[in-house]
């Protein structure tokens, strides 16, 4: 698993392989990686998402919730 340049904490999390940023992702970097499942944010750029799909991943694209009722149901879509 990699993650963002924002992840630091915990200090193990520092260490791990980047994926990119919220907004620039290292298409390669993941790819090389053979993720089943990438989790993305509607802050990524549509056509970075696209090259991934092309790639053959399988993408699931979450939006800022805007209440409760839908946080709940992106767990209930998460699970």
């Amino acid at each position: 698993m990699s993650n963002t340049i924002y992840c630091q904490t915990p200090e193990a999390a520092g260490h791990k392989e980047k994926g990119g940023s919220v907004q620039e992702l290292r298409i390669e970097k993941i790819a090389n990686r053979h993720p089943e499942l990438i989790l993305a944010n509607n802050l990524i750029p549509f056509h970075q998402v696209e090259k991934l799909k092309n790639l053959v991943f399988r993408v699931e694209i979450f939006s800022q919730p805007a209440s409760f009722k839908d946080l709940c149901e992106q767990f209930i879509r998460l699970g």
